[in-house]
């Protein structure tokens, strides 16, 4: 069974009286343990296929399991809860808070999810020492490096051990080198600890680290490239 299975799905916009098409009829299945790349051109209906992929939208019609779950028709508390613990986000802008340490920005998954305080401490601590920033865990966000920052992000999004990444333009604020060490750290989640990672980018030179890329346009998969 396949960790991501969409079906023939459509998503719907209505803009005033005008109904826009985002996605079309698109189906996809993702395996545990892929590195898939989403490109496309803005309006293209990679970030529509990212959001339902995600849990942070539904399809107007079609059907997608998530491990082997129907989350089609979940509501937003049912889709929030499958969200906080099957799937870590990374964004483009990091989204951390500034009024709190980067331990803490790991942290606040897991006290979402309920874990008590001495577990969330663990769990950031032996994170944050993965992405090499084990003496920079009481540093706020705005003393770190943009770099810093997402590894941050990074440590974040794996705090409830998802099995799915999704990284939507996580090298888009970083410079040539910082954006070569996120993606090399993104890569060797996948390859050692077997995390499905799902990559949302329009640049080709962080899409074509992937194995497998998806190329979206006019709301529907034009092609598909593996390596």
């Amino acid at each position: 069974m396949s960790l991501i299975s969409i079906e023939n799905v459509e998503k719907d916009y209505l803009l005033g009286e005008v109904v826009v098409l985002a996605l079309r009829g698109v189906s996809l299945n993702i395996e545990k343990g892929e590195f898939i790349s989403i490109m496309g051109a803005s309006g293209s209906g990679k970030s529509t296929l990212m959001n339902l992929i995600g849990c942070l939208d539904r399809p107007t019609r079609g059907q997608y399991l998530l491990d082997g779950e129907d989350v089609s028709g979940f509501d937003d508390d049912r889709l929030s809860k499958t969200r906080n613990k099957k799937i870590g986000f990374i964004f483009q802008s990091f989204n951390l808070l500034n009024s709190a340490t980067a331990a803490e920005n790991v942290e606040l998954p897991l006290l979402y999810a309920g874990a008590p305080k001495e577990e969330r401490s663990k769990i950031a601590r032996v994170l944050l020492e993965k992405v090499g920033l084990g003496d920079r865990m009481e540093h706020f966000p705005t003393q770190l490096s943009g770099g810093q920052q997402q590894r941050v992000a990074i440590a974040r999004a794996l705090a409830n051990k998802p099995q799915i990444l999704l990284a939507d333009e996580p090298t888009g604020d970083l410079d040539s080198v910082q954006s070569k060490e996120i993606l090399a750290m993104i890569e060797k989640f996948n390859t050692d600890e077997g995390l499905t990672v799902i990559l949302v980018t329009h640049d080709p030179t962080v899409g074509e680290r992937a194995r497998r890329i998806l190329i979206v346009q006019d709301g529907k998969i034009l092609r598909e490239e593996k390596k």
